[in-house]
């Protein structure tokens, strides 16, 4: 807390990554919550890990239309090119970015 970083404890234990796919059927099963109780925060969150497949999650995401609905991504690697992200962050209501990416890219940020 003294320093404002944070700890994130993450393991896979072998397990790959959500595909596109995977992610449009699980999509089908969100109730749309019309006649029933609705939870105040629907929200979706996406780390930017392989640009093209959160970027394909993230069309399946507007495209199911959930009323309210809110998503975010997170875009961690300075490696990425924020030319190439802007697609996605076009498509998110809110963005988080890493402090490293940040300080690699500010003006590609700011003039995007």
């Amino acid at each position: 807390r003294e320093t404002g970083s944070r700890t994130i404890v993450s393991t896979r234990n072998g397990m790959p990554e959500v595909s596109p796919e995977h992610f449009s059927r699980v999509l089908l099963n969100v109730p749309q919550y019309e006649f029933s109780y609705r939870p105040p925060w629907i929200w979706c969150h996406l780390e930017c890990r392989e640009l093209p497949s959160v970027y394909e999650m993230a069309k399946a995401w507007m495209k199911h239309k959930i009323a309210d609905a809110r998503l975010s991504v997170e875009v961690e690697k300075p490696s990425m090119n924020p030319a190439d992200v802007l697609p996605l962050l076009q498509l998110c209501d809110v963005v988080f970015f890493s402090r490293e990416f940040v300080e690699k890219h500010a003006a590609d940020v700011i003039l995007a």
